[in-house]
């Protein structure tokens, strides 16, 4: 610490970190001194807004200045280390708020304290590596004192902007990480397809020598050797054999212990016994990949083994002819593609929502088992298509629109809700958040989408606006019975006693009729014992009742069960609010005739109205007829059949009994 020229170093009070060590990690993501992007504005602005202050930021603590990646009312992205409250916040842990500047002594004197913007309040979240290295911070700065800090609200939000923007800098590393590794690799491959082109080349030119040395330029193209498998096994060596193995010439003429004891421990019993089981079952060829350690440095080098064997007449073995490459970077290679594969795979595949890999035309090149459970689609099914296949046909020119503005450089990312249609052909409300992806050239290469499941959080809203609907809906048709049944009592009694009387009795059956159908109302009903048809219709009916012979029922007993009994009375309680509307019940001559009866497991239940005003079909439907359909249909499986007779309303209903007994 004492030879770093940072202003950081020479704080008092030491963190559990070196600088060195964090300066080295905020370089490994290279963050510093790119572009401004959306996704970053839009976090610092979030800031802002949480914290309700004027100034926010988003930014990093660098060896010689406070480089800023977003900032709001700022102007400015580079800043001065020296003044830099950051540089204090990220010695801590945790938020760091400091209510009043000017009673600081760290930062009383502060030229942005004590000349113009003037500022006085100051709380920033530290962006931490997963190590626990601070790299910068998210804060915000008001130009008041602020003597009771941010609420708790504020500091979990603002922490969790820190935690996002530590969580897109490792995913961007970890992309950039896995195809640095591949193209390396793909490098490496290049440089090896070249050596043996090379090589060929060689062998053109070699054409004069030995038969022997031919063949094994021919098999092995590097290190050319062959064994006497007369002679114990003993071998004869290139120069390059002797130089892959780390042997001195004199080694040309090894014996079969010496190259048995330069094989890695962990491969010896194995390799030695694939070669001499090669020989003894009579093989023609030789192929092996294996490990030996080198004598003249003690390097662990990895060989690929070609060779052919050789045998007289009668098959006996005589020698093996063949060659050695040294394939070690090759495979140093393989191992590193293997680690960066595992990391990318685990954080894809055990990430909590939603993750796709998406090409520029849309096609899904990559999905985890969290994409595949919230969109409702097999993996190897979305592979084999694009998102548009499976996207909402209402929603699918929205996300291309944004889509095409993001390939063209126009936005940074983009958020969009929308929907995907399962297999099972349900519709799936998600919040989808995309990002591109671009190759080392900066051209675009491929999305990465993230999606997050909102269809209940959907179902919610739309459940909460049917209800104030329904509710509405009720508290109007009340209204209407009501003042309906007022009418009709003063002009059917000649006495304010009796009008009172008539009146009052009515108004208890309609609170009775009320109290069976509530339950429609709320999503549930009360009680869970089946309820007497007769009874429901009867209570329901009961407000429109006068005296004299208005209404009839007739029919067999006939039980309902707790949900069919909610979903009757609510249809009964439509009919009736529209013939007191209407029909029937709007005129005190009017009369009602219900009638039903089983036959085949369904009941045909008869609504006849007679005496009412002139009878005419509406021209559209209102909402307490739709809503009596739609229950007939969708929630007892049955039909609604209405004959608009000039003597009165007639409704059929077909209802089949094991939905009623439900």
């Amino acid at each position: 610490m004492e030879d770093m020229p940072s202003a950081i170093a020479g704080m008092s009070g030491g963190p559990d970190w070196s600088e060195a060590d964090r300066i080295a990690a905020l370089d490994g993501y290279a963050i510093l001194g790119t572009p401004p992007e959306a996704l970053f504005d839009e976090i610092a602005q979030l800031a802002a807004d949480i914290c309700e202050a004027p100034v926010a930021m988003v930014g990093f603590v660098a060896a010689d200045r406070h480089w800023l990646k977003s900032e709001m009312g700022v102007g400015a992205r580079d800043l001065p280390l020296e003044t830099s409250f950051c540089r204090h916040a990220i010695r801590e842990r945790g938020i760091f708020v400091v209510p009043d500047l000017t009673q600081d002594p760290r930062f009383a004197d502060n030229p942005f304290v004590t000349h113009a913007p003037g500022v006085r309040f100051y709380a920033g979240a530290p962006i931490e590596t997963p190590e626990g290295l601070p790299l910068g911070t998210v804060c915000v700065f008001d130009m008041e004192a602020r003597p009771d800090g941010l609420s708790a609200r504020q500091e979990r939000i603002l922490a969790a902007l820190a935690r996002q923007v530590m969580t897109e800098l490792e995913l961007r590393r970890a992309l950039a990480e896995r195809d640095a590794e591949i193209a390396a690799a793909h490098a490496r491959e290049e440089e090896r397809r070249a050596a043996e082109q090379a090589l060929l080349a060689s062998e053109a030119r070699l054409r004069d020598r030995t038969a022997e040395l031919t063949r094994a330029q021919r098999v092995g193209r590097i290190g050319g050797f062959e064994v006497d498998l007369q002679d114990a096994n003993r071998s004869r060596c290139s120069p390059e054999y002797l130089a892959i193995h780390g042997l001195p010439p004199e080694a040309w003429n090894e014996g079969h212990e010496e190259w048995v004891a330069r094989l890695h421990p962990d491969d010896r019993e194995k390799t030695e016994r694939i070669f001499l089981d090669s020989v003894a079952e009579g093989l023609r060829s030789y192929d092996f990949e294996y490990r030996i350690i080198r004598p003249s440095d003690g390097a662990v080098r990895w060989i690929g083994a070609l060779a052919e064997i050789e045998h007289d007449a009668e098959g006996r073995p005589l020698r093996l002819v063949g060659a050695h490459s040294d394939i070690t970077a090759r495979k140093e290679a393989e191992e590193a593609m293997r680690a960066s594969e595992a990391r990318y795979r685990a954080f894809f595949e055990q990430a909590a929502v939603g993750v796709a890999r998406v090409s520029l035309d849309g096609r899904f090149l990559e999905v985890n088992d969290r994409f595949c459970a919230i969109c409702g689609h097999r993996r190897e099914t979305l592979v084999e298509t694009g998102f548009p296949a499976i996207t909402h046909p209402d929603d699918v020119a929205s996300d291309l629109d944004r889509l095409a503005a993001l390939i063209a450089g126009e936005i940074g990312s983009y958020t969009l809700e929308k929907r995907y249609l399962a297999e099972d052909g349900r519709a799936v409300w998600v919040n989808l958040s995309v990002g591109l992806v671009r190759r080392p050239d900066g051209t675009p290469d491929h999305v990465v989408s993230v999606i997050e499941d909102i269809t209940e959080r959907k179902r919610v809203e739309d459940s909460r606006r049917l209800l104030v609907r329904e509710l509405n809906h009720r508290v109007k048709n009340l209204f209407a019975i009501a003042g309906g049944m007022v009418a009709m009592t003063a002009r059917s009694t000649k006495t304010s006693v009796e009008m009172a009387r008539v009146l009052s009795g009515r108004l208890t059956a309609l609170a009775s009729a009320h109290d069976l159908i509530q339950a429609a109302v709320v999503g549930e009903l009360g009680g869970q014992e089946a309820v007497c048809l007769r009874k429901v219709a009867a209570a329901v009916l009961a407000p429109h009742r006068a005296v004299g012979d208005r209404l009839s029922l007739e029919g067999p007993d006939v039980s309902l069960g707790p949900g069919a009994a909610t979903g009757f009375a609510l249809v009964l309680h439509e009919l009736a609010t529209n013939a007191a509307k209407y029909g029937g019940f709007s005129v005190p001559e009017g009369r009602l005739e219900l009638g039903w009866d089983l036959a085949d497991g369904t009941l045909r239940f008869d609504w006849s109205e007679e005496g009412g005003p002139p009878v005419m079909a509406p021209r559209h439907a209102g909402f307490g007829s739709r809503l009596a359909r739609l229950t007939v249909e969708d929630q007892l499986g049955g039909t609604l059949e209405q004959d608009w007779r000039p003597e009165g309303l007639r409704i059929v209903l077909a209802l089949p009994m094991d939905h009623l007994e439900a």
